[in-house]
């Protein structure tokens, strides 16, 4: 299967990626609403600094069910760079990493991280145990405190706008959400405002409905 194509706020995530490593950044966060494909851009970054780096890369998660999830995810979508470079590429839990640390080969030269808490010690223990040029803080948005250096960062109220997610509870983000539902609409079927409700664009409408095409 071939790799996902990018939305366009995803395409501007790895591009701030890509910039910060060029620039030699050290620490890079990404924070990202939940349910926009944070993980998707986390691949396609693995999948540059493979291809253009052919780099040893350690990606760490706070479960086994994440880091399960992130393996289907190359496997499924990435599988020609998971196969090329799978020598290069560990997937850990924080929890192993104590015993992976003690390997005698403990440098990689690019770290990242997935929603493992700045504030959790062994987010601090990566740091001191591996080797590493720069390390990569993929953080869920609603997480508080990952302010420092965030080189890129997509909203929840970005997402409702964008018709990526549209809120199930909090009122104040509905009038982003028909906006951006409306504007997607627009876009789709080539009309240019709302107030064209001609028979024929009234026909758009009822197919729109009818198909839940959403």
């Amino acid at each position: 299967m071939r790799a996902i194509a990018l939305r366009g706020y995803q395409q501007d995530a790895v591009r701030a990626i890509i910039d910060a490593i060029s620039r030699e950044q050290k620490e890079i966060t990404v924070e990202m609403a939940t349910g926009t494909g944070m993980s998707v851009v986390l691949a396609s970054t693995v999948e540059y600094l493979q291809k253009e780096k052919n780099s040893k890369i350690l990606i760490v998660t706070d479960s086994i069910n994440v880091a399960e999830q992130i393996s289907a995810l190359f496997l499924d979508n990435y599988r020609e760079i998971f196969d090329t470079y799978s020598g290069l590429i560990d997937i850990e839990t924080t929890k192993r990493i104590s015993e992976h640390s003690r390997n005698a080969d403990n440098y990689y030269k690019y770290i990242i991280t997935y929603n493992v808490s700045k504030h959790n010690k062994k987010y601090k223990s990566i740091h001191e145990s591996f080797n590493h040029d720069a390390l990569i803080s993929f953080q869920n948005i609603s997480n508080n405190g990952y302010t420092e250096n965030v080189v890129y960062k997509y909203t929840v109220q970005d997402a409702v706008k964008d018709a990526v997610i549209i809120p199930a509870v909090d009122p104040r983000l509905y009038d982003l959400a028909i906006e951006g539902f409306c504007k997607r609409l627009l876009e789709k079927y080539n009309c240019k405002s709302l107030s064209e409700e001609n028979a024929k664009e009234m026909r758009t409408w009822d197919l729109v409905l009818t198909n839940n095409d959403k």
